[in-house]
């Protein structure tokens, strides 16, 4: 679940740190994995509020930097595992969230990948 991800953000493996991008733009979204699916002969709606939040995704950018974090744009709020806001830069500037699991800032980012000899390389 999306919530976990943020909490158990310790260093992440190469794959993990896609799949946590991709985790983080499906809470954007934040429709349910039913809907707009195919069901029967029909398809299930899609809620207003839902369709909303896709429309935010599109804004929304997750960019894997080389042996560092992750660079998020586009005025993404960022929960904890209860749910509950964590503060992010105003006006919707871009933040960094952690992979190497050293910061002192976690989930954000303070630089300590530069000197943990911490390896992003992505899986291929």
């Amino acid at each position: 679940p999306r919530e976990e991800c943020v909490h158990s953000i310790g260093q992440l493996q190469p794959s993990a740190s896609v799949q946590l991008a991709a985790a983080i733009l499906r809470g954007i979204a934040g429709a349910s994995p039913a809907e707009g699916t195919i069901v029967g002969s029909g398809v299930r709606p899609v809620s207003p509020t839902a369709e909303r939040r896709r429309h935010a995704v599109s804004s929304a950018r997750i960019r894997i930097q080389t042996n560092g974090p992750l660079i998020i744009e586009g005025g993404v709020p960022l929960r904890d595992q209860e749910g509950s806001e964590i503060a992010t830069p105003p006006g919707g500037r871009p933040y960094a969230l952690c992979r190497c699991g050293v910061s002192a800032r976690k989930p954000f980012c303070d630089g300590s990948h530069k000197t943990c000899d911490f390896d992003g390389t992505l899986a291929t």
